[in-house]
């Protein structure tokens, strides 16, 4: 699949987010053991990955979705290189171009903006980059914090779609549907001022 592809590397004010890859693994091992029981409320993929050489793994499929144009992810690191976040861009319509957004955090270094700031720049590299014109971010009704993280960093609510899918318990789950659009270009449904 041809066309752009977007910065490995991208440098905000507290962070560094690198593309993600196997030669990270052990950091995200130790994220992972920081924040096992909070992700793994949210995240279906979390307690499936356990071991360093599964999470090598994980990050040589990481390299092949990049590769492919298939999914961008990017994991974030303090200026201290600890694994503090990761943000990526999945199910791609490239013929709209339209991505989603994804995003987790390190429970000990929620609540200190790390993760927004690591949003905001993707989002930014995605409309720039990429060309995107439409991000959407699905959240657990439940998961307030995700949803306020979504509203911080501009997206717009569109809907709740009520039980939409299956939470990592299996329990059916209400999903918001948020969005968000390059700045200065009109909102659909929406009149230009």
């Amino acid at each position: 699949m041809t066309g752009p592809f977007p910065p490995a590397v991208i440098d905000t004010p507290r962070l560094v987010l690198r593309a993600a890859g196997p030669v990270y693994a052990a950091a995200l091992a130790g994220l992972l053991a920081d924040s096992r029981g909070d992700l793994a409320v949210w995240l279906d993929w979390e307690p499936k990955q356990r071991t360093v050489a599964e999470l090598e793994d994980w990050g040589r499929r990481a390299d092949a979705a990049w590769g492919e144009r298939r999914a961008f992810e990017w994991w974030a690191f303090d200026r201290a290189e600890r694994l503090v976040a990761g943000v990526g861009l999945h199910t791609w319509d490239w013929a709209v171009p339209r991505a989603d957004l994804g995003y987790w955090g390190r429970t000990p270094d929620l609540g200190c903006g790390l993760v927004t700031e690591a949003v905001r720049a993707v989002c930014d590299v995605a409309f720039a980059a990429l060309g995107v014109k439409r991000l959407q971010a699905f959240c657990d009704a439940r998961n307030l914090p995700s949803c306020c993280l979504a509203e911080r960093c501009g997206f717009l609510r569109e809907g709740l779609l009520q039980q939409y899918e299956r939470d990592p318990r299996g329990e059916l789950c209400d999903q918001v549907l948020y969005a968000k659009f390059p700045r200065g270009e009109s909102i659909p449904g929406e009149r230009p001022a």
